[in-house]
């Protein structure tokens, strides 16, 4: 599966763990991860700063909170990081998030899972899983 998705995978995308997704895009060579959670407030941006370090990275470059629930967090710039890459370290990010057990309101989870579905079947973004 994984070498299937390295020969297929491109920006934009969304990987989602558990119903928790995340959607991965790159402008102008700098790569963005938008969470429609609660990112900061997780636990998310310090595993995601975290994951990226430890795979030589220099971790999260900037967060940027959008609204209540919605965030974008800076990755990568300057063409340093492939699609696969990206989608490598945060399935791994995810993974972590999703073993911390955290409880998140039900009524947001549904609206962000109408907001994923609407992307996905407009063709805007792959979806990953």
């Amino acid at each position: 599966m994984n070498n299937q998705i390295a020969k297929n995978i491109s920006y934009p995308f969304i990987v989602e763990r558990c119903g928790i997704y995340v959607i991965v895009q790159e402008r102008e060579g700098d790569v963005f991860v938008t969470c429609p959670f609660q990112s900061c407030k997780t636990g998310f941006v310090d595993i995601l700063d975290k994951t990226l370090s430890a795979g030589a990275f220099p971790g999260v470059i900037l967060y940027q909170k959008i609204d209540d629930f919605l965030t974008c967090v800076q990755i990568s710039d300057r063409h340093s990081m492939s699609a696969y890459t990206a989608y490598t370290l945060i399935c791994q990010a995810l993974d972590s998030l999703i073993g911390l057990k955290l409880h998140f309101d039900k009524a947001h989870i549904e609206l962000a899972q109408k907001f994923k579905w609407h992307l996905v079947k407009s063709g805007l973004v792959q979806y990953l899983g």
